[in-house]
């Protein structure tokens, strides 16, 4: 209240704060609330030894008809202003800017070999909930003298390959570039990218935050990327819960349709091949080639064992709990077509997926949607199917 009355219109009170929780909430709320400032919070730039982000707090008496909270960070994705009429995501913009300045303090205090930053989030200009991109930075096994550090650009489509989603992926491609540090950068597939032009104009501050502490600040951060440029990759619909996507794979215009739940974004749960439509031009699911995944070995084995037993189409009753984007109910009706085949999902949005998107056919199976496991229960009782096949990622608390 004496900050409000020793200031005329227009005035400016700066508070100079490390933003420990208590201070920041407690100092925000207050002028937030009073709806008669400008909120407006600088993240400084410190000393390289120095692990704390610190903030410049300025707040412009003003007359405002709708609270307004302007947050410049040094480390987000570009250099202007990001803007909140809601408190709660300003603050947790300020959290997230802590957080990743801790753990880029920890990161370069000391060269450990093999070791890697969490997940680190960078968001879109104006929009803290839509995030531009990912970066993960590691150090590699091996130090080599000449070649310290550098940035390495994930096509779209390949952020979910194993090369680069896991750490042993990861160590590969910095063998193979022979760099002591590399920084990844995650591309999102619902995100733009003119070029990788534009990509290193708007990482290469984020990528110089976690350059090792004994390098020149003037060093020139090479950018390394694969063949297939920023990549590229087409959502098809997403929601609150999912998102469907088309990925170009390699240089061969090779094309793969997937489905994947924002609960686990890097699990892809479905996934298909896609081939082009002569009559549409449309790309369209393809289940004439079986892939070496673990549909395929269930497929494979499945006919190793009826073709032991001289049964090589059967006509048995199969139930299949957890249709997902119905690609192995799809193997299974091509590969079995004599079979008699009913596919369970407790979602009916999941069916409505199958066949939107990954050309279920629902005149050659049965779709029902229940909870799997209670009508198991009652076919159990009936006997009336005699293969079963399970396929879902999470076991609910609820059943023993």
């Amino acid at each position: 209240n004496q900050v409000d009355r020793v200031l005329r219109m227009t005035g400016r009170f700066i508070c100079i704060t490390l933003a420990q929780k208590h201070i920041l909430e407690h100092i925000s709320q207050h002028f937030f609330n009073s709806k008669s400032w400008l909120l407006r919070y600088h993240h400084i730039q410190t000393s390289k030894s120095f692990a704390l982000p610190v903030f410049a707090f300025v707040f412009t008496k003003i007359t405002m008809k709708t609270p307004l909270i302007e947050i410049q960070l040094y480390n987000n994705a570009d250099n202007n202003w990001l803007r909140f009429n809601d408190l709660t995501e300003a603050l947790n913009a300020i959290k997230q800017c802590q957080m990743t300045c801790f753990r880029k303090y920890d990161f370069k205090q000391k060269f450990v070999a093999g070791s890697e930053t969490p997940v680190i989030d960078l968001y879109a200009e104006n929009n803290q909930n839509n995030r531009r991109y990912q970066m993960i930075v590691v150090n590699s096994v091996t130090k080599y003298r000449n070649k310290p550090f550098a940035a390495f650009i994930v096509p779209k489509s390949r952020n979910l390959d194993w090369l680069y989603s896991t750490p042993a992926g990861r160590q590969q491609i910095i063998a193979s570039a022979k760099y002591t540090t590399v920084a990844f950068i995650y591309l999102q597939s619902d995100e733009e990218y003119r070029d990788l032009e534009q990509v290193k104009s708007e990482m290469t501050s984020a990528v110089l935050d976690f350059k090792p502490v004994n390098l020149s600040d003037s060093l020139q951060i090479p950018f390394l990327s694969s063949s297939e440029g920023i990549g590229q990759v087409v959502v098809r619909e997403r929601s609150a819960s999912f998102i469907i996507e088309d990925c170009l794979y390699g240089s061969d215009n090779e094309w793969k349709r997937r489905l994947r739940f924002d609960s686990n974004p890097n699990l892809i749960q479905s996934e298909i091949n896609l081939v082009s439509n002569k009559t549409t031009n449309d790309l369209i699911p393809d289940y004439s080639t079986l892939e070496n995944d673990y549909h395929g070995v269930i497929v494979a084995g499945l006919k190793t064992h009826f073709l032991a037993t001289e049964n090589a189409q059967p006509t048995d009753n199969w139930l299949l709990i957890g249709l997902g984007g119905g690609v192995l109910t799809m193997k299974l009706i091509r590969s079995f077509p004599k079979a008699h085949l009913t596919g369970i999902d407790i979602d009916s949005e999941m069916v409505r997926i199958a066949k939107t998107w990954f050309g279920l056919d629902d005149t050659l199976t049965t779709c029902i949607v229940d909870d799997g496991i209670k009508y198991l229960q009652k076919q159990v009782e009936e006997k009336s199917n005699d293969i079963l096949e399970i396929e879902f990622y999470r076991v609910i608390d609820s059943y023993s």
